[in-house]
């Protein structure tokens, strides 16, 4: 039989097959359509890529070039000076000549340009809609990008032909930060504008090349996958023709009536034999079987199925098999013909009775044809297997590469999507209050997080005026009304929060809020700080005023167009007009105008070339008389470096020039005054351009120490310091001098002991009997003490200024402590309550115990901090000095150089004294510090402890000291040690010997006064060269019995009462409440100190006790205690805080019945309570 015998089974087959075949071809097709979409589409996102991070290149250098003011390089062909680059100094030389010039961001980016260019073909442009450079004008495309940039956009990109060519264009806006102004403010700029852009164009055609490889390697192994899936479906179908023809002919065999059996038997192509179900004897076969294996019926029927089988074993399993119930089954077994010869057969059995008997009829077919063609196909099979395996590994290679660079871009844009994010979160991050208000009702409808958490409550539905005003109704002057009215502006004003005590500066602008409705935007800028610095800024000119005018010289200082801005009271009666009359008034409103020009040629001259100048010129004073004045001008400058006036300095020079012309008139006069004048004269002859002393008056001898043989006759640079040297001959001072120039200058002179004079001189030209100038006159002017005077204002000036810093941070440390003490109340309270309810012996018991340690451990710390803010008052208490010197190692190791050996010999038996912890810290850090400083090069450092008895001989060598126990905290190091004159001064006030800007001089005098205050004394030995040792007495402690206030995990017998507990941290305030109410008191807990009040006011009978805070929002700790002491001058108040600020005077602690600081300690919080009920 065919498939055609069966045309309706196979029609339905071949249906079924086509169908599987289109729908396996679109498959492919559409994966591979796919795969190519995406191909195209990653080179695109990698271009993209690769112009993103060419602009964050960009950016970065002109990041780096801005953050150093430019970079000087080397001028040559390629790089030469950029015209458009108005600065000073542009264009340098080093010593050796070489020209350099002045790269400024923008010129670097282009010459990075010129270069990618060649290298890459990737084109990058700078460019804006106003540029300076001609070569900056941006295309149509960047044009239309610097406008969607003013409208919001942050990138533009796109594919464009530029010249032929395809490339993917990108572009960012640059935006004006603070380095970009130097340049830039003069164009108007601000910060955060946006002032241009940068191109990035990446050409697409290699990235399209790449694409056409991959391309192939798709189609090929598409093209496989769809060959390997028709071949399977092709087999496959035949298989299924094949199971059809045989399901045909079983059911025509069984349709076939007995009576035709004989007939159908006989005929049928496959051999059947039937044999005895018991015995296995053959009782039949038909011709088929005759044929297949040689043997005759009657042959046949002598024989048994075990004698037709190659494995008799597995002829019987079948058998036995067959009768248990698997009469279909259909086994290939290897049958034996007569001549011996073996072959594959296909075996289907079924049971039948004949004659009352079983019996086991089987169908034999021969399969060797068959199994032939089968091992041919397999074999072809597993070739066409085994190479598209090897095809199928080169495409997943090629897969894994394009599955990296997708996960690349991905990753680019997620972080990209990052960024966005972080953007959008700003307003939520800045810490500074952003409002969005409804200008119509009032009414606020965003306030961000820092708003929020400033007020301790959601702003949003509130009015704004009643909120940010403290008003029951909009002002008159309402921003909102005058905002409205102008909406193209901004609108900036000052105003006065009283809930919170604070000044803000507002700034808005119209905007519109998603629902389309005109919303005011603003930013509100706590002014607070700002406000009361500018007072101090007033006071510290105030007094700067009075020191000028009491300065005895005149003093002035003029902006660019030599207006008059500030001058001195001498200079106002100089001319006779009051000092505040003449700010803004010029030189030409003043003096005649002769000397009005002449002093306006001074200032310009001064401005343009930027540098000082001493020169002496006439004045005429109030009553119209000319004076001479020796004038010092020098330029001022602004934060970026640009000249914006002059600052000048005169002294009435007449008598002194009176004085010159008289001893001119008479030798004999001239020769006193030369001699006796308390001024250096010294005059010189010419010696080939050598100045030679040809003579000197005393004062001159006296102030150098020498005679007058070691100074006639010698050169005056002899006398001179190397800098004064360079300046008389090499800079051709003396050269001037000859050439009637008359000098004006500081010089220094050296005494034989090698000590320094600093000196004014004064010279003019000695001329010899002809006429000629044979020498120099020099008037040498004693100023050392003067400059020792300036050099210790400017000192003192600068001690205050970091005194005044030090301040600042010293607040800022208390308000942190502040806040950490909140959370180790609560890390610590929390804990002790679990521990309350633990057994020693529990699991986490001791973990509880250590959590409870840590937690008072850094409560000591911020207990640190407070004392240097100074805001927590000295704690005198037994301490071991061993152990704070244990403790400090740590931190030393951190603080110390390794090349600097540190060694601690501590004795056992050290008594304890009674100290501060925090400020003996305090001595030993600052003496660690000088010695670390005294030893730069490496040393060894000793920090011992010993017990000590001072007597009354000691005591009368040492005032300061008490006669007793003492125990003896030495520091000693191997430092370059100390002279004698600067022993005398350690201690003083702001006296130190380090370089300006390392140290403030109060390190010492601390560590001096806090001694002092624990009735102790200090000592210092130093030896320069050898080192230093300090060494610190402190009387010991008397022993007594101390408190023990840890916590022991159990409360006290219940107590009875009702607290109102009021702080603004509702952490704390649960904590509080737990640990009373555990106790057995009845707890009422209030947010601030106006609700607290409220509560008192309210329900005072029933209160036993209140336990205040002093830092709070709404109503503070000082003025809620003022308030409920007015309600009940009996009340009794327990304050309870981390620190006391600066409101909380004595006089407020007075008021309260006691104190318990945090974090609370259970035990002594609850004994505080009971103490204060009784």
């Amino acid at each position: 039989m065919t498939p055609h015998d069966h045309p309706s089974r196979y029609a339905t087959l071949k249906r079924h097959g086509l169908f599987l075949g289109i729908f396996g071809t679109a498959l492919v097709a559409v994966s591979f359509g796919w795969n190519l979409s995406e191909l195209q589409k990653s080179a695109g996102d990698h271009a993209r890529i690769s112009a993103r991070m060419a602009f964050e290149k960009n950016v970065s250098y002109r990041l780096w070039n801005a953050q150093h003011g430019g970079v000087y390089v080397r001028t040559d062909q390629r790089t030469k000076p950029n015209p458009y680059l108005e600065v000073n100094e542009r264009d340098i030389s080093t010593p050796s000549g070489i020209p350099l010039t002045l790269v400024n961001p923008a010129y670097m980016t282009r010459m990075v340009h010129e270069i990618q260019a060649v290298r890459s073909g990737m084109r990058e442009h700078i460019t804006s809609l106003n540029p300076i450079r001609p070569e900056n004008v941006a295309d149509s495309w960047e044009k239309n990008a610097l406008r969607s940039f003013e409208e919001g956009e942050t990138e533009v990109s796109s594919i464009e032909n530029i010249d032929g060519r395809p490339y993917m264009r990108l572009m960012r806006p640059l935006l004006t930060d603070r380095s970009c102004l130097k340049c830039h403010a003069k164009q108007g700029y601000r910060m955060g504008d946006i002032r241009g852009g940068i191109s990035v164009s990446v050409p697409m055609e290699r990235l399209w090349v790449e694409s056409r490889d991959n391309i192939l390697a798709l189609a090929v192994s598409h093209s496989i996958i769809w060959l390997i899936g028709m071949l399977v479906l092709f087999a496959g179908t035949r298989r299924m023709s094949d199971r059809i023809v045989e399901e045909e002919q079983k059911e025509k065999a069984l349709a076939k009536s007995e009576e035709k059996y004989h007939s159908l038997f006989s005929s049928v192509m496959d051999a059947i034999i039937i044999f005895d179900a018991e015995t296995l004897a053959i009782l039949d076969v038909n011709d088929a079987a005759i044929n297949l294996y040689g043997y005759s019926k009657d042959q046949f029927l002598s024989l048994k199925s075990l004698d037709l089988s190659a494995d008799k074993e597995a002829v019987v399993e079948n058998h036995t098999k067959v009768f248990m119930g698997d009469a279909g089954a259909t086994s290939i077994r290897n049958h034996r013909k007569k001549d011996g010869i073996l072959f594959p057969v296909e075996i289907s059995r079924s049971v039948m009775e004949i004659g009352g008997r079983q019996a086991l009829c089987t169908v034999i077919r021969d399969i060797t044809e068959r199994r032939n063609a089968e091992e041919g196909i397999n074999n072809a099979y597993n070739e066409l297997e085994r190479r598209v395996e090897e095809r199928t590994a080169e495409l997943h290679n090629r897969n894994e590469q394009l599955a990296l660079e997708i996960l690349d871009r991905k990753r680019a844009e997620e972080e990209l999507r990052l960024e966005r994010e972080q953007r959008l979160s700003i307003f939520e991050s800045i810490n500074e209050m952003v409002l969005v208000i409804d200008p119509q009702p009032y009414q606020i409808l965003y306030a961000n997080k820092f708003a929020e958490d400033l007020y301790g409550k959601s702003l949003i539905g509130k009015r704004c005026y009643e909120e940010l005003c403290g008003l029951d109704s909009p002002c008159e002057c309402c921003p909102n009304q005058m905002l409205l009215e102008s909406p193209e502006k901004h609108y900036q004003h000052e105003y006065h929060n009283p809930k919170l005590n604070r000044d803000f500066l507002g700034m808005d602008r119209l905007m519109k809020w998603p629902d389309g409705r005109i919303v005011k935007f603003r930013l509100a800028i706590d002014i607070t700080e700002y406000k009361r610095t500018d007072a101090a800024l007033k006071e510290i000119q105030r007094q700067q005023k009075v020191l000028l005018d009491h300065i005895p010289a005149i003093a002035w200082l003029k902006d660019k167009e030599s207006r008059f801005i500030v001058v001195n009271r001498p200079f106002g009666e100089a001319c006779g007009v009051a000092p505040e009359d003449l700010r803004g008034k010029t030189d030409y409103d003043i003096w005649p105008p002769e000397l009005a020009k002449l002093y306006r040629d001074d200032d310009r001259e001064v401005m343009e070339s930027g540098t000082r100048k001493r020169v002496e010129e006439p004045l005429q004073d109030k009553d119209g008389n000319r004076i001479w004045i020796e004038t010092i001008k020098t330029p001022t400058y602004n934060d970026a470096g640009e000249v914006v006036g002059t600052i000048g300095i005169a002294q009435d020079v007449t008598k002194r020039r009176t004085a010159e012309e008289a001893l001119r008139l008479s030798e004999e006069r001239y020769r006193r005054l030369f001699e006796d004048a308390p001024i250096m004269y010294v005059i010189t002859r010419n010696e080939e351009g050598v100045p030679i002393i040809s003579d000197c008056n005393q004062f001159f001898l006296r102030s150098v120490d020498c005679t007058r043989d070691e100074a006639v006759g010698h050169p005056l640079a002899d006398f001179y310091t190397p800098e004064s040297r360079i300046e008389l001959l090499d800079r051709g001072g003396y050269a001037r001098a000859l050439a009637g120039e008359f000098l004006i200058g500081e010089r220094e002179l050296v005494k034989r002991d090698g000590s320094i004079i600093s000196t004014l001189l004064y010279t003019t030209t000695e001329l010899g009997p002809s006429g000629l100038v044979i020498g120099t006159r020099a008037m040498f002017v004693d100023i050392t003490e003067r400059k020792s005077a300036e050099r210790e204002k400017e000192s003192l000036s600068s001690q205050l200024l970091q005194s005044q810093k030090m301040e600042s941070v010293g607040t800022l440390a208390g308000g942190i402590a502040h806040d950490f003490n909140n959370l180790l109340t609560v890390i610590l309270g929390f804990s002790e309550l679990i521990i309350s309810e633990k057994k020693e012996g529990d699991s986490d018991y001791e973990d509880l115990a250590k959590i409870i340690h840590a937690a008072r451990t850094a409560g000591d710390m911020v207990q640190r901090i407070l004392a240097f803010s100074r805001k927590t008052e000295t704690k005198l208490r037994p301490i071991d000095l061993n152990k704070q010197v244990t403790q400090l190692k740590k931190m030393l190791t951190r603080l110390i150089p390794k090349i600097i050996e540190v060694e601690i010999n501590l004795d056992p038996r050290l008594t304890k004294v009674n100290a501060d912890s925090v400020q003996i810290e305090q001595i030993l850090m600052n003496l660690a510090v000088n010695a670390r400083d005294a030893m730069p090069n490496g040393g060894r450092l000793l920090i011992e402890t010993q017990s000590v008895f001072l007597d009354e001989n000691y005591c009368r060598g040492h005032l300061e000291a008490s006669e007793g126990r003492h125990a003896l905290l030495a520091v000693k190091d191997t430092g370059v040690g100390i002279d004698r004159a600067t022993m005398a001064r350690i201690f003083d006030p702001f006296f130190t010997t380090k370089k300006p800007g390392q140290g403030t001089g109060l390190g010492l005098a601390m560590v001096y006064g806090i001694v002092k205050s624990h009735g102790g004394h200090i000592t210092c030995e130093s030896e320069p060269g050898v080192g230093t040792t300090f060494k610190i007495y402190l009387p010991a402690h008397q022993a007594e019995g101390e408190a023990d206030l840890s916590f022991s995990g159990e409360f006290s017998a219940l107590c009875t009462g009702t607290i109102l507990l009021v702080d603004d941290e509702e952490f704390v305030r649960s904590l509080g409440q737990r640990i009373l109410e555990k106790a057995g008191y009845t707890v009422i807990t209030a947010t601030n100190g106006q609700e607290a009040v409220e509560i008192y006011n309210e329900k005072r009978n029933r209160i036993s006790l209140v336990i205040l805070d002093l830092i709070m929002p709404v109503m503070d700790g000082n003025q809620c205690l003022k308030e409920i002491l007015r309600l009940d001058p009996s009340a009794r108040v327990l304050i309870g805080s981390g620190y006391t600020p600066e409101g909380a005077n004595a006089e407020t602690l007075d008021a309260a019945k006691g104190f318990v600081g945090k974090p609370y300690n259970v035990k002594e919080l609850l004994k505080t309570i009971r103490e204060v009920l009784k």
